[in-house]
């Protein structure tokens, strides 16, 4: 086998797998510019399908991920490994399969699930008004009144709207007596929240026989949900982080719609094997929740923000600012090695990530608050400058401000063991014999 240095034309194997699928073996580290690509590409325009092998020490490094996301005809490769540290950077949408045998699985089971997802959009509860008015709120060309004139002319979705409107606490001294009071005072994120939660509404009838998936999704929405009244004060975060957790196995649910026997084998393959559900779908199926999960979550025009959760939360490389992503990463991973015993779901990035993220954005609200309070003081107020900063900071000299902060990075608001206490907590109350999914 050549190096990347050789003269060799052709550094990689190639062979037609099983008559009809082009397999490319690589045992080389790739990076951009390699001979492997041109070639790569000129496959994929010529063949349906084309396996990507990389046999160790083979490996892509991240320079070539302009090259791969950028590919015509991306839809056609599937890249083959034995471990996930032959890929250095995230993939997606190209499937990343752990053997050949899993790839051409992937074929059989692709299309039967995609017609699966096809099936249920057709069904006549995907018809409900609730899709129809997720896609409005796509158009951001719309105003206020465009979206409460639409809204009103579903009047079951508008009764429902003022109904959860007038059950907050701020509301229920003075209700709301009309829609566009209502959505004055949530705004148009918090409409599209409530959305949200309806569109779930019509899952639980769509797949009224999967009560346990269900319920997890409604059990890590809701500690996902306590994670983010720890992040801040911020509604919209709050809500956000729900409806990640809550939306985030949709796929899951498509799966077993597709095929009950092989979604259960690889719940009890995850157990068996500590591995997460996608990794045994992927072995098994050469497809999995997360993909699955995508595809719906577009049909039922979910916002974009909610995509990552959904089709990420299983993925070793994630981006680290993603913070409805690490809640719902480290809500689905407490409940699967905690509650359900599927597999092991590793989140201590997350709970780090979340942590550093909480801290950046409490310096950045902090900063704002000095500049502008600082900004009303005599510029040679010296003393009345110490003591805002002494308010805002906790400090009692300006200076120590920025060292104090790096010893801040360890906080316990998201510690494991706290988190642990606090989730133990909750799940005590919402798994007790009797529990149904409707006390949610």
């Amino acid at each position: 086998m050549a190096d990347n240095n050789s003269n060799n034309p052709f550094p990689f194997q190639l062979k037609l797998y099983q008559n009809k699928v082009p397999e490319v073996i690589v045992k080389e580290v790739i990076v951009a510019g390699h001979k492997l690509l041109p070639s790569l590409q000129t496959l994929l325009m010529k063949f349906p399908v084309v396996f990507l092998e990389l046999q160790y020490p083979g490996k892509l490094k991240p320079d070539t991920q302009e090259f791969f996301q950028n590919l015509v005809r991306q839809d056609r490769l599937i890249v083959i490994i034995e471990n996930p540290n032959q890929v250095e950077f995230d993939m997606s949408p190209i499937p990343v399969l752990p053997n050949i045998q899993s790839a051409l699985l992937r074929l059989k089971h692709k299309p039967g699930i995609e017609t699966a997802i096809n099936q249920i959009s057709n069904f006549p509860e995907m018809h409900s008004p609730v899709f129809k008015y997720l896609e409005l709120l796509q158009d951001k060309s719309l105003d206020f009144q465009d979206i409460v004139d639409e809204l009103e002319n579903s009047a079951d979705l508008s009764k429902r709207i003022l109904e959860i409107c007038n059950s907050m606490e701020r509301a229920i001294a003075h209700p709301f007596d009309n829609l566009s009071r209502a959505v004055s005072f949530v705004g148009v994120e918090g409409v599209r929240q409530i959305l949200i939660e309806e569109a779930f509404n019509v899952l639980t009838y769509i797949f009224s026989n999967q009560k346990d998936k269900l319920c997890h999704l409604r059990r890590a929405s809701i500690l996902a949900g306590m994670l983010g009244n720890l992040y801040g004060t911020n509604p919209h975060i709050f809500w956000r982080m729900r409806s990640a957790a809550l939306m985030h196995d949709i796929g899951s649910l498509v799966i077993a719609f597709y095929n009950p026997t092989e979604a259960e084998r690889c719940r009890n393959i995850s157990r068996a094997k500590k591995i997460t559900t996608c990794d045994a779908e992927n072995i098994f199926l050469g497809y999995n929740h997360q993909e699955a999960g995508l595809l719906l979550a577009k049909i039922m025009h979910l916002p974009e923000y909610l995509f990552p959760a959904i089709s990420k939360h299983h993925f070793d490389q994630v981006d680290p600012n993603d913070i409805l992503l690490h809640a719902t990463i480290i809500a689905n991973g407490y409940i699967n090695n905690e509650s359900e015993h599927m597999g092991f779901n590793d989140y201590d990035d997350s709970v780090d990530c979340l942590e550093e993220s909480k801290r950046a954005a409490d310096e950045e609200r902090k900063n704002k608050e000095f500049t502008k309070r600082a900004a009303k003081l005599a510029p040679d107020d010296v003393e009345g400058r110490r003591k805002l900063e002494e308010e805002i900071y906790g400090l009692e000299e300006y200076e120590e401000k920025l060292e104090e902060f790096k010893s801040l990075t360890k906080t316990v608001t998201f510690d494991k063991i706290y988190i642990d206490v606090m989730f133990k907590e909750k799940l005590t109350s919402i798994l007790k014999d009797g529990y149904e999914l409707k006390m949610f």
